[in-house]
């Protein structure tokens, strides 16, 4: 396989390999161990309960939720180390970025229009949460749409993308 991580930009090795899977490690800790700064993180202040303590029902999901954190964690610090094959990464990228669509969905749906859209009236916890993903994703679709890749790991010959013909 001629293709090397080495063709990969550093902004890009940097960010999916070191900084997102830091930063999900970090969620996944939160969700499961600190459940209530967990939501306050990621939920508009009028969803949170005032003083109720966690329902073992939604500790149950938190915990959820921070075991998928771990395994984008996982998939983003070790999978794209392991291979060199921008097919890999490209695949995993795609479900990183349909999962960040979903992540978008959902806080729009929470937030509501206005509020999502307008992120000069955003808490400094909207941008930690909501302006991370909208980066991650952004990083992602330039990556996928080959924004400073080279021509060649932009288009690997057949026997560069591991077919071997």
């Amino acid at each position: 396989m001629a293709s090397s991580t080495s063709k990969i930009p550093l902004i890009y090795r940097f960010f999916f390999q070191t900084v997102e899977p830091l930063a999900a490690v970090s969620g996944a800790y939160l969700a499961h161990f600190k459940p209530n700064d967990y939501l306050e993180f990621t939920a508009p202040p009028s969803m949170l309960p005032k003083t109720a303590p966690i329902s073992p029902l939604t500790q149950l999901l938190l915990s959820q939720i921070a075991g998928c954190y771990l395994l984008f964690a996982l998939n983003l610090a070790i999978v794209l180390r392991c291979t060199s094959d921008l097919r890999c990464w490209r695949m995993i990228l795609l479900g990183c970025l349909l999962s960040d669509l979903a992540h978008m969905y959902a806080a729009w749906e929470a937030m509501g229009t206005t509020v999502f859209w307008a992120v000069h009236t955003w808490r400094s916890e909207e941008w930690g949460n909501i302006g991370a993903l909208y980066l991650g994703a952004a990083l992602r679709m330039a990556f996928l749409g080959g924004v400073g890749m080279t021509t060649a790991s932009r288009h690997p010959s057949r026997r560069e993308n591991g077919n071997g013909t």
